[in-house]
């Protein structure tokens, strides 16, 4: 049996409950960082009329719905 006195059991007790405490802030933290990524790729910026609108399709080319041209969502890549 493992012998310990009052003090370091309180200490013990202490210690896991400020880990379990910085574990569940660093997983709300990375929740929050992944719903605002997540909620930026859903609005797009249209390079002609410079509208901004939503779209919350998956497809990559999105149509503007102020003047009709094709957006890409996301940054642009190409190299022409």
């Amino acid at each position: 049996m493992i012998e310990m006195t009052i003090e370091e059991l309180g200490l013990w007790i202490m210690a896991v409950t400020l880990l379990l405490l910085f574990f569940m802030i660093l997983g709300s933290r990375a929740r929050d960082r992944r719903y605002l990524k997540n909620r930026n790729k859903e609005i797009i910026s249209c390079p002609v009329c410079g509208c901004l609108f939503e779209d919350r399709g998956s497809s990559k080319i999105v149509p503007c719905p102020n003047c009709g041209r094709d957006t890409q969502r996301g940054r642009d890549r190409s190299l022409g």
